[in-house]
C-alpha cells in the first residue's frame, strides 16, 4: 500500500559529512497514515490514562509531562539534596538507536501488558510490520525495503509504542533502593543520593548494570561514549562506575533536554548560551530584513527570538535584577531598533516601557513570571504531581489559605527551588489555583496584574 512506503531523507550532522554514521536519517510518512494514526493515537493515550498504564517516571509524548516539568522535579531533587550536605550521582544514559532497535514480537508483548488487544493490537502490528522504506538523495530513489525492528521513525504513533516499550525499564529501576530515576523518551538518567560516610558504590553500579542488561535483552546497546556522570554536593573521588566494563566519563557541565547543567547549581552557562543564541539569531535576521511594518516585525521577533529566552523559564526565573536585565536587553534592543527604524527623525526614544505600551508587548520578565504560575498550576491543578514540593494549605480564615513548600530553600538555593519560590509569590498573589477552571481563565486574570511589582517578588541585585 502506498501511504505505508516511507521516505528517508539523509541530513548531515557535521560539515563534510564522510561516513554514513555521519548522517541522520530524516522519515517522512504518508499524511494518510498521520491522519489514521493521530486517532488510533488519541484512543491509545486515553486507554494508557485509564489503566495507569506509563511510569511517572516517563516525560515526553503525553500531556502535562514536558520537559520543564521534568527538570523542575530534577532541580527540586538536586537543590533538597545538596542543601542537606548529600552528594548526588547523575548518570546520564544515552541508549544507540533507541527507535530503531525493538524487534516486533517484543514490542507485541509489551503492548499485550499494557491490555492492548484484539483490533486495536492487530491494526497496530499491522502498520509496524508492513512498513516500506526507501531512501531519497539528490531525487532519485532507492529500492524498496522492509524492517524487522524499530517503533516507526518519523510516525505519529512511533514515540508513543517506544514508551509503552520502554516502560518496563522504570518497573526494574523502582526495585533499587535509593535509585530515582527520569526518562524523556529514549533519555534516561540515574539519581543516587547520599551522605558520604554511607556511600555504597554498588547501589548505582547495580541501577547501571540492569539498564545496560535489560537493553542487551531487548537488542539495543548503552553507547559509553555518550554516557555521563555529573556530581552535585559535597566531592566524592571514590564515586566511579562504568558501562560494559568502560568508565564513565565525569562532566562539570552536560546538557540535559535543551538546559546546560552545571554541577554547583548555578545557571550561568545555561544563561549566557542562550543570550548568545539569541542576539546571534537577532542579527542574523534583523541585518537581511528591511521591512518597517511594525506588525510584521514583531511577529518575527516573537516567533524566531523570543521563545529562545522563555525556553524552561521556570528553571532559571530567578528574581535577582542583574539576571532580569540580562535577559531583558534582547526584547530592549529589539523595541529600540524598530522605533529608530519607524522614525528616524525622531531624537528623543521612549522609554523601554513607553515602547512595551507602544508596540503591544510585554516585558519577558512579566511573561516568565506568567509562565512559572502556569507551571505551578499544571503541577496543582491540571496533572497533578505528588514529586513537587509545593502546596497550598486551606484555611477557614479570610485570608483563605497559603502556599508551602515542602522544602524551604535556603541562602543561593531559595530562588533557584520552585517551590519555594513560588510559594512566596502565590501567597503574595492570594489566588487559589483551583479557583481557575483553566489555564485561559488563570491567563486572564495574570494579564491584569503587574507581577513584576516588589509587593508580589523580592528581588536581590
Amino acid at each position: 500500500m502506498v501511504f505505508l512506503i516511507s521516505y528517508v531523507t539523509p541530513i548531515p550532522k557535521k560539515p563534510h559529512p564522510l561516513y554514513f554514521s555521519d548522517f541522520r536519517p530524516i522519515c517522512g510518512t504518508s499524511e494518510i497514515l498521520k491522519t489514521l494514526e493521530r486517532y488510533i493515537k488519541e484512543q491509545l493515550m486515553l486507554h494508557l490514562k485509564a489503566n495507569n498504564f506509563l511510569p511517572e517516571e516517563q516525560f515526553g509524548f503525553r500531556a502535562g509531562h514536558s520537559t520543564t516539568k521534568q527538570m523542575v522535579l530534577f532541580n527540586e531533587h538536586i537543590t533538597r539534596s545538596t542543601e542537606k550536605k548529600m552528594t548526588t550521582d547523575v548518570i546520564y544514559m544515552d541508549v544507540e538507536k533507541a527507535f530503531d532497535q525493538p524487534k516486533f514480537e517484543e514490542m507485541q508483548k509489551e503492548l499485550i501488558e499494557a491490555k492492548i488487544d484484539g483490533n486495536l493490537l492487530n491494526l497496530i502490528m499491522f502498520l509496524l510490520v508492513h512498513r516500506v522504506f526507501l531512501v531519497k538523495v539528490n531525487g532519485k530513489n532507492s529500492n524498496e525495503t522492509t524492517a524487522d525492528s524499530g517503533a516507526g521513525q518519523g510516525s505519529v504513533l512511533g514515540p508513543i509504542l517506544f514508551i509503552i516499550f520502554f516502560s518496563k525499564l522504570s518497573k526494574l529501576l523502582k526495585n533499587i533502593n535509593g535509585i530515582i530515576h527520569f526518562k524523556f523518551a529514549d533519555d534516561l538518567k540515574l539519581l543516587y543520593s547520599y551522605f558520604i560516610n554511607d556511600f555504597d558504590s554498588t547501589i548505582m553500579q547495580k541501577a547501571i548494570a540492569t539498564v545496560s542488561d535489560w537493553c542487551e535483552s531487548k537488542s539495543m546497546k548503552v553507547a559509553p561514549t555518550k554516557t555521563f556522570h555529573v556530581q552535585f554536593g559535597p566531592s566524592n573521588s571514590n564515586a566511579k562506575y562504568s558501562v560494559n566494563n568502560i568508565q564513565i566519563e565525569r562532566k562539570e557541565v552536560v546538557r540535559d533536554l535543551g538546559f546546560y547543567i552545571k554541577n554547583d547549581c548555578s545557571i550561568n552557562d545555561h544563561l549566557d548560551i542562550i543570550i548568545s543564541n539569541a542576539n546571534r539569531k537577532y542579527h542574523s535576521i534583523f541585518k537581511k530584513i528591511i521591512i518597517k511594518d511594525e506588525k510584521i516585525l514583531t511577529k518575527i521577533f516573537n516567533i524566531y527570538i523570543r521563545p529562545i529566552y522563555e525556553y524552561g523559564s521556570p528553571l532559571f526565573n530567578l528574581p535577582k535584577k542583574t539576571i532580569i536585565k540580562q535577559l531583558e536587553n534582547g526584547q530592549k534592543t529589539f523595541t529600540r531598533t524598530m522605533f529608530r527604524r519607524n522614525n528616524p527623525r525622531i531624537t528623543v526614544i521612549p522609554t523601554y516601557g513607553e515602547r512595551l505600551k507602544l508596540y503591544e508587548m510585554t516585558s519577558l520578565h512579566q511573561r516568565r513570571t506568567v509562565a512559572d504560575i502556569i507551571m505551578a498550576y499544571d503541577f496543582l491543578v491540571s496533572n497533578p504531581n505528588p514529586n513537587i514540593d509545593l502546596r497550598y494549605v486551606p484555611l477557614s480564615s479570610r485570608s483563605g489559605g497559603y502556599y508551602w513548600s515542602n522544602h524551604f530553600a535556603k541562602g543561593k538555593f531559595n530562588s533557584l527551588h520552585f517551590s519555594t519560590r513560588l510559594s512566596s509569590i502565590l501567597t503574595n498573589l492570594n489566588i487559589k489555583l483551583h479557583d481557575y477552571q483553566s489555564t485561559k481563565q488563570l491567563r486572564n486574570h495574570l494579564s491584569t496584574i503587574d507581577l513584576t511589582d516588589e509587593k508580589i517578588q523580592k528581588y536581590s541585585d
